[in-house]
């Protein structure tokens, strides 16, 4: 089993601030190293702009080949010469700028949807506006719509009756 402090299980370093906050320097500082010290970073298409890659496996190895020939410049003012001993420093932070990215899209999903939300409240509330307004000019027709109002007597009638036998049927169990 591979020991789980090992820089290389990270898989691939996919930005400039992973891959600095992998070494433990500013951006500006791991871009100079790649065009002062080779720094071994892989580009995707061509161009200053274009975007970068790394593994932390080549990185490792270019710190252990570099540190020796320029420690000075790697270690910088008041840093020991190397940023981190296992990686866990190096792989926390790389965790913890994926992690911010992660819920800053999280944040701008959750503001989107609520956004969608509201938008259909205010056309579920327009609906129900027109439906108001129209049925209140244009009231639908009753059931009993033709019989001058007698059939509404005579279901109210028929209900009093059927509740009137439920009722004996209750009291006179035989």
């Amino acid at each position: 089993m591979a020991n789980p402090r090992d820089k290389g299980n990270l898989g691939s370093l996919n930005s400039w601030k992973e891959i600095s906050a992998y070494l433990d320097r500013g951006v500006r500082t791991v871009q100079r190293w790649e065009r002062e010290l080779a720094l071994p970073i892989h580009r995707i298409g061509r161009g200053p702009k274009s975007p970068v890659h790394a593994f932390p496996s080549e990185l490792q190895a270019w710190m252990l080949r570099i540190g020796k020939e320029h420690a000075e410049i790697i270690a910088g003012p008041g840093r020991s010469n190397r940023p981190f001993t296992d990686g866990s420093i190096a792989a926390s932070r790389v965790l913890v700028t994926r992690s911010s990215a992660l819920v800053s899209q999280m944040v701008q999903s959750l503001w989107i949807q609520r956004r969608r939300a509201e938008d259909l409240m205010r056309v579920m509330e327009d609906v129900q506006r027109h439906m108001h307004k129209h049925l209140g000019h244009n009231a639908l027709p009753s059931p009993t719509s033709g019989t001058n109002g007698q059939g509404s007597t005579r279901l109210v009638k028929k209900q009093k009756a059927g509740a009137a036998r439920i009722a004996a049927r209750k009291s006179n169990p035989t």
